[in-house]
């Protein structure tokens, strides 16, 4: 009788363990106005589901041009059922409130019925979104570039900056906005690319890049921003110089910043550096293309240097997105960098 009764837990644990298997999984919302829905929404809703040790890493992102933010964590499929999605919608009800839903959606309050779900292998439709969305099994869209491990990695770096961004707004009781916004997003894009890309030449050659992908993006319109680019530079060349001689020199010299946020990022680069170097020595991080495939570099770098630009690029972007920093700003702050660089450097 002892043996079967062994027998039949064993069992039934086998059975129930799928369930608390934790994986990616991803929550798409449309906003209102982002610093609002940021300090009432996002910090809320973050809080809660650490404060019940249902999620493990967390971070947020812009999910599209059209006011939609992504809220990544990692979780099981029973806390994700029995504790986020009713926690989530209660929380929706409350930041909307009736008014708003009615006039909008046309609903008095929001339940589950109301929750759209991703499209085959397409994942969440961000641009056509109604109201919030989920996706059981998350997969970063860098995943498809450099591996499974290598998204994980990634996806796992970006909850530093999320906690980082998350954690001043809520101790301050507001977000960060324009100006502030921008030398926020300097200090973050300059210390990750420091740590991240070997060398100064090399900062150049992929802030190049990175600029040229943007502009083919503007059509015809590249050469007028470019003379608007070059005048906004010239205003504040003198500080962007010393700004980024100060945070070059700081990490090269190992010493400490003044602001304890700037050491934990500089930590958190250089340990993630560590983490995506080993990955890529023993062959778990791949990448299915071939940068002689890619028109827009125009130095002679190999595959591997050309994955690193693009896990770099897709950081950049997404740390800009947790700040809700749009494309033309965005463009500004590399631009300005790249600039700065060309300058201090005297690179031809």
């Amino acid at each position: 009788m002892k043996d079967k009764t062994n027998h039949l837990d064993n069992t039934s644990r086998t059975f129930i363990k799928p369930i608390y298997k934790e994986r990616w999984v991803s929550i798409a919302v449309r906003y209102d106005e982002f610093s609002r829905f940021a300090l009432t929404f996002v910090i809320p809703f973050k809080k809660h589901l650490h404060d019940k040790f249902s999620v493990s890493f967390f971070y947020h992102r812009m999910g599209s041009k059209n006011n939609v933010i992504q809220l990544n964590f990692v979780t099981s499929p029973y806390y994700f059922q029995r504790e986020i999605k009713p926690f989530l919608i209660q929380l929706l009800n409350t930041y909307f409130g009736k008014n708003y839903l009615q006039s909008h959606y046309g609903v008095d309050h929001i339940d589950s019925t109301m929750c759209e779900h991703k499209l085959g292998l397409d994942g969440i439709d961000l641009v056509n979104l109604k109201l919030f969305s989920t996706e059981d099994l998350y997969t970063s869209p860098i995943t498809y570039s450099i591996g499974v491990q290598g998204g994980k990695a990634v996806s796992e770096f970006l909850s530093v900056s999320s906690g980082l961004l998350l954690s001043e707004a809520s101790l301050s009781g507001r977000f960060f906005h324009c100006q502030e916004c921008i030398e926020k997003a300097m200090s973050f894009n300059l210390i990750f690319i420091c740590s991240f890309i070997p060398d100064k030449n090399s900062h150049y050659q992929f802030l190049s890049w990175v600029i040229d992908t943007m502009l083919i993006q503007l059509n015809n319109k590249s050469v007028d921003i470019l003379a608007e680019l070059e005048v906004s530079y010239f205003e504040q060349k003198e500080q962007l110089s010393a700004y980024m001689d100060y945070i070059g020199d700081t990490i090269t010299s190992g010493e400490i910043f003044e602001d304890d946020w700037m050491n934990i990022w500089t930590d958190a680069c250089r340990r993630y550096k560590t983490i995506i170097d080993t990955l890529s020595e023993s062959g778990k991080l791949t990448m299915p293309y071939d940068v002689k495939d890619n028109p827009t570099i125009h130095f002679p770098i190999d595959n591997k240097t050309y994955q690193d630009w693009q896990i770099a690029y897709f950081m950049v972007s997404s740390i800009n997105g947790q700040m809700e920093i749009n494309f033309n700003t965005e463009l500004n702050i590399l631009f300005w960098l790249k600039r700065t660089l060309q300058e201090l450097n005297v690179i031809e």
